[in-house]
């Protein structure tokens, strides 16, 4: 039987099921399925979300006083 998934979800909402799925003691396949998301789905947003904090702040000089 095909498995239906839900509709496209934001980032912010991504990035509140991926702190759910941290909080919780389960496995990303068991959180997925529990939740109705597809697996590659949630390992690409988890990914994602990671660089997006990662990434150091844009640094901006001022070029007014040249």
């Amino acid at each position: 039987m095909a498995r239906s998934y839900s509709s496209r979800k934001t980032a912010d909402q991504w990035h509140a099921l991926v702190t759910q799925w941290q909080q919780s003691d389960q496995s990303t396949k068991q959180f997925c399925h529990e939740q109705g998301l597809a697996h590659s789905s949630f390992c690409q947003w988890r990914k994602r979300l990671k660089q997006d904090s990662a990434a150091p702040a844009p640094t901006f000089i001022d070029l007014s006083s040249l």
